[in-house]
């Protein structure tokens, strides 16, 4: 079970464990910075948002569950997920959205890591489920044993009472009536047995296929994309092309083969994961983050965000990687960082990197940071890492009626850093949670809508790029974490704001 928590999205590896996808894969040349003033909340005016305390359970196992449904619907033959041509899948009408085929590495990386990060927080079920039985099992067991003790007490005394010649009858009752409660307590303690019994071998893929009913293979559709990423890597440890930006798909898949070693515990993957990141490692520019180059000069927080989850997750396993790298990242965050307001530039301090103008610009690049720090295993009472959470505070997710709000990678980043920062006690992350839960599940498609049904519409600022299984994707990671979060004896619902 240690290994199965992943701290990539758990803790310092958390953000190791959650990220920054798609401002990765096509980041352009960054405008020139401009000065802005206290960050504030984005939100329409015309727009009242209910109290944080206005809640409603929600069967969030079953929103998860639709959302890999959908992406297993559309997965090729081959393991593979196509970010332009997934809709070829579609058994009926096509399911419209679709992003540029060069991403495919990107979405197939991500799409693996939707099932397996499902998977973990459905593990977490089960341990829940089988630590229950168990402890109901204990209990039975003790009642059958205080029943047997009492049986034999007044048996004794019965018999005691023969040889004074003293009245029997009210003993005889007693011992009847203590007889019975001893039947009661086999038969409870059989049942508790046999529910034992069968949450024994219970695994988080077993809840997975029994909550879904469905002859869908969650786990053979998450073997089938690993062993297409593994097909993708060459002798050297790389996975993808050398062309474009393709140490995004490397550092997602690199990500991908851990997480599935702590899932999955075949060490097939874990030999994998050992020559992905060794690639991974050598990349990196010295004294600095990753750039989309193999030790390029232009490292940027947004590819290195990922490429550190992928490190993180790699510890988690026992890989071992550079110690002086957690100290080098946080001087090159630093050097990102203005001082007077924690705010971290994507490439040097003040730069903002690459969006669409019809959206709504959120601090990405300061969420990303938050993420590195936390996985470089950065004290939570570093100024600069609450200042960064701060600055989250005042940009919460929000889903306004035009869409321009919306931004699925910020989002996730920021349920990444916040999550390993503040844990699910946190002030910050109570506020961050309820509206991120509200969001995403009035954007899922329902039922009623066909072939889409568990999918989100690619409408964000990097939807164009990663197309429907992107924006499919990483929700369904996000909502994962969060399902991880939520309190112990939270088995089937979860708090989101009406």
């Amino acid at each position: 079970m240690g290994r199965r928590k992943g701290p990539w999205l758990l803790s310092g590896s958390l953000v190791g464990s959650s990220v920054v996808f798609f401002c990765v894969l096509m980041l352009l040349d960054p405008a020139a910075p401009k000065s802005s003033p206290a960050p504030r909340p984005q939100r329409d005016p015309n727009v009242i948002e209910p109290p944080r305390e206005v809640v409603h359970e929600v069967q969030y196992d079953k929103v998860l569950e639709t959302s890999l449904s959908w992406l297993a619907r559309h997965q090729f033959d081959d393991g593979s997920w196509s970010a332009s041509a997934y809709m070829q899948m579609c058994p009926g009408r096509y399911c419209l959205g679709a992003g540029r085929e060069e991403h495919s590495l990107f979405v197939t990386a991500l799409a693996v890591l939707a099932f397996l990060e499902t998977a973990a927080a459905a593990e977490d079920r089960a341990a829940g489920l089988r630590l229950r039985r168990r402890e109901a099992l204990e209990r039975a067991q003790t009642e059958r044993s205080t029943a047997v003790e009492r049986v034999r007490a007044l048996k004794l005394e019965l018999q005691q009472a023969k040889r004074r010649g003293e009245e029997l009858d009210a003993r005889k009752q007693s011992l009847s009536s203590a007889e019975q409660d001893l039947r009661y307590a086999e038969s409870a303690l059989a049942v508790a047995q046999e529910e034992a019994q069968a949450v024994g071998r219970l695994t988080g893929w077993d809840l997975l296929q029994r909550d879904r009913g469905s002859s869908q293979d969650f786990r053979a559709a998450t073997r089938r994309g690993l062993q297409w990423l593994h097909s993708q890597m060459d002798p050297s440890g790389r996975v993808g092309s050398r062309e474009g930006r393709f140490m995004y798909g490397h550092a997602l898949a690199t990500l991908a083969f851990a997480r599935a070693y702590a899932v999955l515990w075949d060490p097939l993957y874990k030999l994998h994961a050992k020559a992905a990141l060794e690639f991974l490692v050598n990349a990196r520019a010295p004294g600095a983050g990753w750039d989309y180059q193999p030790r390029g000069r232009d490292s940027n927080v947004c590819l290195t965000v990922w490429a550190m989850a992928a490190v993180a997750a790699a510890r988690d396993i026992g890989l071992e990687t550079n110690p002086g790298l957690d100290r080098e990242l946080a001087q090159w965050l630093d050097e990102l960082t203005d001082p007077r307001n924690y705010r971290t530039g994507y490439r040097r301090r003040g730069e903002r990197g690459w969006g669409l103008d019809e959206y709504d610009e959120h601090d990405m690049n300061t969420a990303a940071a938050l993420c590195i720090r936390m996985a470089i295993r950065q004290s939570t009472a570093h100024p600069a890492a609450q200042g960064a959470a701060r600055r989250l505070a005042v940009d919460l997710p929000f889903l306004s009626p035009d869409g321009a709000s919306v931004d699925y990678l910020y989002w996730h980043l920021g349920t990444r850093a916040l999550a390993a920062h503040q844990g699910r006690n946190g002030n910050l992350w109570k506020d961050w949670q309820p509206r991120l839960t509200r969001g995403l599940l009035r954007a899922q498609r329902s039922h009623r809508d066909g072939c889409y049904e568990g999918s989100w519409e690619p409408s964000d600022r990097w939807g164009c790029e990663g197309g429907r299984v992107y924006a499919t994707a990483i929700n369904a990671v996000t909502l994962a974490l969060v399902r991880r979060l939520a309190p112990a004896d939270s088995d089937e619902s979860f708090a989101a704001g009406d």
